[in-house]
């Protein structure tokens, strides 16, 4: 039996999870909390920090692991590049985990290699902040450079704005700067980038569903690709030359974009197949499924894709409307004879505790659905949202 680890036990990874369990892996899985939902249901399961690579070196030498791979989350990105490179594991090097982790190294690569990105400064105190947005101009937006789930970011768009989000920032960055950026405007959405020898092979566009500005964070997905060709290869493009930018030989990757009067501009590229739902929209519009490539290439092996042509999909998180305890969850008998409706899925039962949401993570359940077009599955899927039966406590 061919031995794999996977990083992280979360809402994210137990899809990926149950799926290496499906075809026939020996699973460890390795994660911060015993409790989380894809723990104690593989071979072994491990309460320990993902992020401490030594240690997890040290239980992949115990079981003899063969690869190692996650999804939906950069924090086991480090982990994979370790055990790449001092246990002989297949995957990215440190020195790409490095820079694709923290967001000036990467954006300093970025901008080295000609990859179209917005402009940027990187400052540690309250005169450089107020300099650096005065010479992009307003509005800027200020971020932690080395988290994720859109944590520590603030839109500014006058100077009395700066040093309070220069602080929220600081409070999230792990090595005391902040990186301001120029505010990009259009439209954005993703990409899944299959890269094998270096070269983007495959890049399956999407649509992203996401908040309200100032702060937009996704909460969804849909196929097929609703902007135009040249868009499209214009992304390929731009996908290649960041793959290359950040030396990634074999991996699936996940991308953020934008596309703006001026053309496509990258916000990132993280070597991880995507989250909310992205797996799924993929399989069932595409036939491709990721979680197979994600393990074939934590093996060594070269997978074998044949994208198809299947629905219109989408999917989208289910929120709670306040943090506090989560007293009913239903769904609806009318939901699940709905036409389209493929999945309603919910991470907690009925006395979990729960949080408002803010990020990819504070995710109560989520909802795929087809339709005819893309359009039509987005709707649906807020109309089935709409429909179910969420009572919170608060906190």
């Amino acid at each position: 039996m061919k031995r794999i680890l996977i990083l992280g036990g979360g809402v994210y990874q137990a899809p990926l999870i149950r799926r290496a369990v499906e075809k026939g892996y020996w699973v460890a899985v390795a994660s911060m909390k015993k409790d989380d939902p894809g723990m104690g249901k593989t071979d072994e399961s491990w309460e320990v920090d993902i992020t401490d690579s030594e240690e997890i070196l040290k239980l992949v030498r115990k079981h003899n692991i063969e690869g190692v791979t996650s999804t939906g989350t950069e924090y086991s990105i480090p982990t994979i590049a370790y055990l790449h490179e001092h246990g002989g594991l297949p995957g990215i090097s440190l020195e790409t985990a490095k820079i694709s982790t923290n967001k000036i190294l990467a954006q300093n690569r970025y901008a080295e290699k000609g990859v179209p990105i917005a402009r940027f400064k990187r400052v540690r105190t309250l005169g450089d902040a107020m300099t650096a947005a005065g010479e992009i101009g307003f509005p800027v937006v200020v971020k932690a450079p080395d988290s994720s789930g859109s944590r520590g970011i603030t839109v500014v768009s006058e100077p009395s704005q700066i040093e309070a989000a220069l602080a929220t920032a600081m409070r999230v960055s792990r090595k005391g700067e902040v990186l301001i950026e120029e505010q990009l405007t259009g439209v954005e959405f993703g990409a899944q980038a299959v890269v094998l020898n270096g070269e983007v092979e495959y890049c399956l566009c999407h649509n992203d569903t996401v908040t309200p500005p100032p702060i937009t964070v996704p909460i969804g997905h849909s196929l097929p690709f609703g902007l135009p060709d040249e868009i499209r290869s214009e992304t390929q493009r731009l996908c290649s030359a960041a793959v290359k930018a950040l030396n990634i030989k074999d991996a699936l990757c996940n991308v953020d974009l934008i596309a703006t009067s001026g053309g496509v501009r990258l916000f990132e590229i993280g070597a991880r197949i995507g989250a909310t739902g992205l797996p799924e929209i993929v399989n069932l519009h595409h036939g491709i499924n990721l979680y197979d490539v994600a393990l074939e290439l934590a093996m060594g092996e070269c997978p074998e894709i044949e994208p198809s042509s299947g629905p219109a999909v989408a999917s989208l998180l289910i929120k709670a409307p306040c943090t506090g305890k989560l007293v009913r969850c239903n769904i609806p008998e009318e939901v699940a004879q709905m036409e389209g409706v493929v999945e309603v899925n919910f991470d907690y039962p009925a006395g979990a505790d729960v949080r408002e949401f803010a990020t990819g993570p504070d995710r109560i359940g989520d909802i795929l659905v087809t339709a005819d077009d893309a359009v039509s599955a987005e709707r649906l899927a807020e109309q089935v949202t709409a429909m179910l039966e969420i009572e919170v406590e608060p906190a």
